[in-house]
């Protein structure tokens, strides 16, 4: 080991000249660039989460369309056995919402609602985006407007009956959670949706202590004396919930299902790209290949006041309804097929080896793939991937190897 790493002899590869030029595996470089590609609408998306982010709001631009966010929650006691004292009278219900992030234009004004629900919530049920819940929709208690530039917390003014109703509820049904969620079974918080452009979804945090409902309220001591008196209703981790989502995207309906040189991803169960893969089985017929790495990279272009996901994931279109994903992507793991965005370069790039060496084996058939955004649930964010000349095709670089 000593006489290897102190000489100076210049460096050979051992035994090559002693192996036949047949035998020798050539490295190869080569770009794919002929795959079609075409938009379509997601299928509704599972929304009931016990965790914190849930969105809210409506958006709009001239590609998309317009795309918009109702949610409705389940709101608990704070403790057991409550007791709000003698002939008690609201003096404000005011509904507290913790902001985690902003998408859209956060100065513009939004005009909301919000109505009680008379919608039984599972927590442990699934519930999707597309769910209909016209019928269990019941009388509005709040009825305001809210602009905010900064993260914060929204600030919801609910109208004092809400309120009052709660303090004159009987105490069975204020002695525990399951008594009252049996008789107030939750919000509906709804947006206005009219506005023909810009607009704001707003991400929140409804496990943070920050997100709750206040009641402040006075009630009578024995000697008709007034006291004035707080109580939490709380959304967390406990409250079942789920998003709606709306899309309106009249503007591409003409280009949904037909090949196109641009094709359109939004998250929330909004648009999804195909891509047909087919060129690759013609290697099927050709010599053995070894595929040393397999990357598809893709240009990308943002669309009115949404940023675009910041990773893309690639599901097969095997007309089936469980979710699979290509070869090489392994949820919460850390595997190398990356998707993330690039902004520098404004790309997407995908490392797809093992589905192509799959492919080209006869292991895998699936040559229709799906991409849509990491997390759409809640991602509301809005991506244009170009396929048409020269330097803006889907490309697919291959560095592979012929076995003889």
């Amino acid at each position: 080991m000593l006489a290897l790493f102190s000489c100076n002899k210049k460096e050979e590869k051992a035994g090559l000249e002693i192996q036949p030029d047949e035998n020798r595996l050539e490295i190869i470089h080569i770009n794919l660039d002929k795959f079609t590609t075409f938009s379509e609408r997601s299928e509704a998306v599972k929304t009931s989460r016990r965790n914190s982010s849930i969105l809210l709001g409506s958006i709009n631009d001239d590609t998309f369309g317009r795309t918009s966010a109702f949610l409705l929650s389940q709101y608990r006691l704070s403790s057991d056995n409550v007791e709000f004292g003698n002939n008690s009278q609201i003096l404000s219900a005011i509904a507290y919402l913790s902001i985690s992030e902003i998408v859209g234009n956060s100065k513009e004004e939004l005009h909301y609602k919000v109505y009680k629900s008379d919608f039984d919530i599972d927590p442990d049920s699934a519930y999707y985006s597309n769910i209909d819940i016209s019928n269990s929709i019941g009388e509005i208690v709040a009825d305001t407007s809210f602009s905010i530039d900064s993260f914060s917390v929204m600030r919801i003014p609910l109208f004092k009956s809400f309120g009052q109703t709660i303090l004159d509820a009987s105490s069975s049904t204020l002695e525990n959670n399951d008594n009252f969620l049996s008789k107030f079974k939750g919000l509906y918080f709804t947006v206005d949706t009219t506005q023909t452009s810009g607009g704001v979804i707003w991400k929140y945090d409804f496990n943070s202590p920050l997100s709750y409902i206040l009641l402040e309220y006075t009630n009578e001591n024995s000697d008709g004396t007034l006291d004035t008196n707080t109580f939490k209703l709380q959304f967390n981790e406990a409250s079942g919930r789920f998003n709606q989502f709306f899309h309106n995207t009249a503007s591409l309906s003409s280009t949904l299902g037909l090949p196109s040189d641009k094709v359109y991803i939004s998250g929330m169960g909004g648009l999804k790209a195909h891509i047909s893969l087919s060129p690759i089985l013609s290697w099927r017929d050709s010599s053995k290949v070894m595929i040393y790495k397999a990357e598809l990279l893709v240009k990308a272009k943002s669309s009115g006041i949404s940023s675009v996901p910041e990773k893309l994931l690639m599901e097969v279109d095997n007309m089936d309804e469980d979710v699979k994903f290509v070869d090489d992507y392994l949820p919460n793991t850390s595997s190398n097929y990356g998707g993330d965005y690039d902004a520098e370069n404004k790309t997407y790039s995908m490392v797809i080896t093992r589905h192509i060496q799959n492919l080209i084996n006869k292991n895998q058939n699936d040559s229709l793939l799906w991409l849509y955004p990491y997390n759409q649930i809640i991602n509301p964010y809005r991506v244009i991937l170009l396929n048409g000349e020269d330097d803006e095709n889907f490309t697919l670089r291959i560095t592979y190897s012929k076995l003889y």
